[in-house]
């Protein structure tokens, strides 16, 4: 909370906000936020514009609350990096991988791309990150499936895929970027594809799954093919040649 409150009123210029003002806060801009739905069919201008609306200030909150809660987010991926490693955190949001490696696994060396969508959060992400020349933040155009140009030993890419207008176009990027034998970390919920959730990532879920299920190998987690929420998977890539697209 004091960080937030750092950035509220030191970054922001907004009046001093104590503990029970977040949680107010946090429930008036829930209100509005349900009111959000995207338009995909108009292209990325509209799509980042649905990301852009004030109420999308509450996921500001929301993560904010939820990272606090979950202070040790970056332990389950530090057990596959060694020394001097490249992560990328993809849709980063508040980046919560990337506070936490950053907290805890500081001599470790590890170097941190942070990409998403201009957005209030990854403001926010910029500003915490401003004084770390090891950790990079990147805004992402949405229409531009392929933005990534370094070669990662990880890639976190939780609660994305269901965001996303083109989904297998990004995991077919996010593996050409994972070096030999590389994790990707992600999750796939099963959605309605209504609100910020598109209907293009609801009608490609089965193929986006196929595609990980053919060239990764699943280490942690499982990987349903049934239509079910996916749970948090980290899998490896294989040592196999990408297929044309």
């Amino acid at each position: 909370f004091n960080e937030f409150r750092q950035y509220w009123v030191a970054e922001l210029g907004l009046r001093p906000i104590h503990l029970p003002d977040f949680f107010f806060l946090r429930g008036i801009y829930r209100q509005r936020f349900q009111e959000l739905e995207v338009d995909e069919a108009q292209g990325g201008p509209a799509f980042l514009a649905a990301w852009q609306k004030p109420a999308n200030i509450y996921l500001l909150f929301s993560y904010q609350y939820k990272r606090a809660l979950n202070p040790l987010a970056g332990y389950r991926v530090a057990r596959y990096l060694k020394r001097g490693a490249r992560i990328c955190e993809f849709g980063c949001g508040v980046a919560p991988v990337a506070t936490s490696l950053d907290r805890f696994y500081r001599n470790k060396k590890w170097r941190i791309d942070c990409f998403d969508i201009p957005s209030y959060m990854l403001h926010f992400a910029r500003w915490k990150f401003r004084d770390r020349p090891y950790i990079a933040v990147h805004e992402l155009d949405p229409d531009n499936d392929e933005q990534l140009t370094a070669s990662y030993d990880l890639i976190n890419c939780l609660t994305v895929f269901e965001h996303l207008p083109r989904p297998l176009a990004t995991a077919h990027h996010l593996y050409a970027h994972l070096k030999p034998g590389g994790y990707l970390v992600f999750n796939y919920i099963t959605s309605q594809g209504d609100g910020l959730d598109t209907a293009s990532a609801l009608k490609d879920r089965p193929d986006v799954l196929q595609f990980i299920a053919d060239h990764f190998e699943v280490i942690e987690g499982s990987l349903p093919l049934d239509g079910s929420s996916v749970g948090t998977v980290i899998a490896k890539k294989r040592a196999t040649k990408l297929p044309a697209k």
